[in-house]
């Protein structure tokens, strides 16, 4: 039994399978192998749409049926509400495969003793290792090989999906990396090897020159020592003129949702791609799925 809880729980060959089979499924929609009915547990207690929706489609385009839970259980007359730990080993005995997302850190949570099937990590307080495959099968299905791309991230490097993107480029870096941040979202927590340390750089907004990849993270106001007010927010919003120095082969992505960080002009730029990366997630998802039900058999 494999959970997927980050980047590091998949090996080199397992990366490329779910790369590989998300190709072949973005053209087809139909995967190589014929499985048994499954059902995928959806065990979301925090908000969500894409990966909602998308693991719940993926589960249907492979032939399983998807069990959607979503409400913590409480009632007035209750000391309180029933543990964490509890709920996924409730639900994991019950279903094949359960895909997570709360805010917990699931790589703290004993979720190998909890879990009675495997896991996938749809999003927790610390990591999003299905949407870094997103973003770099969005790359490559958009753009091209991601070791050959100059990739920038705009935006708010502590947030999990950047984290999880930030761990899959340290393993296959890209040609450079350029992050474009304040200086209170950068510690990100990821160690990156010699190899991604030296191909990084940082820039500003204003000068994208030379880059083939814009990943748009966004960049949330905060509270406290983190807060940024509207005016530091403004320099990291990517709008019409600023889009003039991105090369006009590039291509400017986001794992959206997207909420100030693009401007709604920008978003009209044919360079703007959200839409056709968030349709592609879906190949990537069910490709996940097919991999961990595979080893799990």
């Amino acid at each position: 039994m494999q959970h997927l809880l980050a980047i590091r729980d998949l090996d080199d060959r397992q990366i490329d399978s779910i790369l590989e089979a998300a190709s072949e499924l973005s053209r087809t929609g139909r995967t190589k192998l014929e499985r048994r009915r499954f059902s995928a547990g959806l065990l979301f207690l925090s908000s969500s749409l894409r990966t909602r929706a998308g693991f719940a489609e993926a589960t249907i385009r492979l032939g399983g049926v998807p069990i959607d839970m979503s409400d913590v259980r409480w009632d007035p007359d209750m000391s309180a509400a029933e543990s964490f730990e509890d709920t996924l080993r409730t639900v994991s005995g019950m279903v094949d495969i359960v895909v997570v997302r709360a805010p917990v850190d699931l790589s703290s949570r004993q979720v190998a003793d909890s879990a009675a099937t495997t896991i996938v990590c749809g999003g927790d307080l610390r990591s999003h290792p299905t949407q870094a495959l997103i973003d770099v099968f969005a790359i490559e299905q958009l753009r091209g090989p991601i070791e050959a791309q100059r990739l920038a991230i705009c935006g708010d490097l502590t947030m999990r999906a950047t984290r999880s993107l930030l761990e899959y480029l340290d393993r296959r870096p890209p040609s450079k990396l350029i992050l474009i941040t304040p200086e209170s979202r950068r510690s990100h927590g990821v160690s990156l090897g010699p190899v991604l340390q030296e191909r990084t750089s940082f820039r500003t907004l204003d000068d994208l020159e030379g880059i083939d990849v814009l990943s748009m993270c966004g960049l949330a106001p905060k509270l406290g020592d983190d807060h940024l007010d509207d005016a530091e927010r403004a320099e990291f919003v990517l709008d019409p003129v600023r889009l003039r120095t991105l090369p006009s082969d590039a291509i400017v992505l986001s794992p959206m949702p997207v909420i100030d960080e693009i401007a709604p002009e920008a978003r009209l730029d044919r360079r703007v791609r959200l839409f056709e990366q968030s349709d592609l997630s879906v190949a990537v998802r069910m490709a996940v799925l097919d991999q961990l039900l595979v080893t799990s058999d």
